[in-house]
């Protein structure tokens, strides 16, 4: 093969490339026995197995304000308020930056003719362009999720609000804490924040949440499948630390969350104690509205005083379900290897977790490690704190602040 032959073939290697990666995951979720767990397992260090008590919920109707109506949109008269970063950074100096080099990169387009050149690089204007929700909270966390009818969006200090697949707003601005009565801990105005929305095409309903203090996580699962009803089951969990940085997926015996455990300074003092908060919430009962548990592990979080520690996160099924009825969830970790100085390589790390909700017990281990190419994680290579926080360090073009980096 020459070398514009190989120029010219560097993409198609790497797709393809990029494509056995993903086979061979999705190959090992659906494909290996579930018992196939033994010598990954011995690997792996978890903590203890934590099942709540049930929690019962409140069935409510909140009517939505119409359009245009609802929480004034935050202007620059409006103040600011800077939600606290969760966890620690680094507190030493980073190790020293040691690119990596890409081997299929391509930087030129050899051999192409001036029409396709003409068209490398050109996108669609996109078919829906309307404004979101603005935040009055810094970092705004925006996050939202499209159904069959419906997108739905949150933001930071915590408001929601709803639109349809046009664009068109069916809904003012609301406060997601205004869900729970005055009385119960997940209404705290202006609400801690953290929020997620995730669409459950499997049942058509919606699941909103957001963490309170002290270690709360509060949910809300709509009753019909159209959000703008105001229908509502709500849970206030309480967990067993503080569940930082929450991240859900949809799967058929459960709804997963990964979470960075909150512990105290006294107890969390360096990176490598830390830990990573493992969840699955009784998802039948809470579609139906029935009292509902949740079952917890945690595995270390890794990590040295020189560069951030790892995270996890569940897998999140946008398909049709998997054969089989009910398969265990999977959740996947990167890791760098300067973030575990016991096994400095880039590795993908693959958890599988099975509940049995009829028995409150549960099963949770390691069964795949994949050693792709090397990879960087740590963007922002510096310690954090004022002026410079250890994520903000991408230039923009046009302005002094720098982006954050989330990696």
């Amino acid at each position: 093969m020459t070398r514009s032959q190989r120029k010219r073939d560097a993409p198609q290697r790497f797709v393809q490339s990029l494509l056995r990666a993903v086979i061979v995951v999705a190959s090992l979720a659906w494909a290996v026995p579930w018992g196939f767990v033994a010598v990954a397992n011995a690997q792996t260090q978890t903590g203890p197995q934590y099942v709540s008590p049930r929690v019962q919920p409140r069935a409510v109707t909140v009517v939505p304000p119409p359009p245009g109506k609802g929480l004034a949109v935050p202007n620059a008269r409006t103040p600011m308020v800077t939600i606290p970063e969760g966890g620690l950074g680094p507190t030493q100096a980073p190790p020293p930056r040691r690119p990596i080099p890409d081997p299929v990169i391509q930087t030129d387009e050899p051999n192409v003719s001036r029409e396709s050149s003409e068209a490398i690089g050109l996108i669609s204007d996109p078919i829906v362009n309307v404004d979101g929700l603005t935040s009055a909270g810094n970092p705004p966390d925006p996050v939202g999720d499209v159904g069959r009818a419906h997108y739905v969006q949150m933001v930071n200090r915590t408001q929601f609000q709803i639109w349809d697949k046009a664009g068109n707003q069916l809904t003012g601005m609301m406060d997601f804490n205004a869900l729970w009565p005055a009385t119960d801990l997940c209404n705290v105005p202006p609400g801690l924040g953290d929020p997620i929305v995730v669409y459950d095409h499997l049942a058509d309903r919606w699941l909103l949440s957001q963490i309170a203090v002290p270690n709360l996580m509060c949910v809300a699962i709509s009753q019909t499948p159209d959000p703008t009803a105001g229908t509502w089951f709500l849970y206030t969990f309480n967990t067993p630390v503080f569940p930082d940085y929450p991240k859900f997926g949809v799967w058929p015996n459960g709804y997963y969350m990964s979470v960075y455990d909150e512990l105290s300074t006294s107890t969390c003092v360096t990176t490598s104690s830390c830990m990573l908060g493992i969840y699955v919430f009784d998802r039948t009962n809470m579609l139906l509205g029935f009292a509902a548990a949740f079952m917890k592990t945690t595995i270390p979080a890794l990590g040295t005083p020189r560069v951030r520690n790892t995270r996890i996160l569940p897998a999140d099924l946008d398909g049709p379900p998997p054969p089989g009825g009910r398969p265990p969830g999977f959740f996947v970790r990167t890791v760098d290897d300067q973030q575990d100085p016991a096994n400095r390589t880039d590795r993908i790390e693959v958890y599988e977790f099975l509940p049995d909700w009829v028995t409150l017990t549960f099963s949770f281990h390691r069964v795949d490690t994949l050693t792709p190419a090397r990879y960087q994680t740590m963007l922002c290579n510096r310690i954090g704190g004022a002026p410079q926080p250890f994520r903000d360090c991408i230039p923009q073009p046009t302005v002094a602040n720098s982006c954050r980096a989330i990696s």
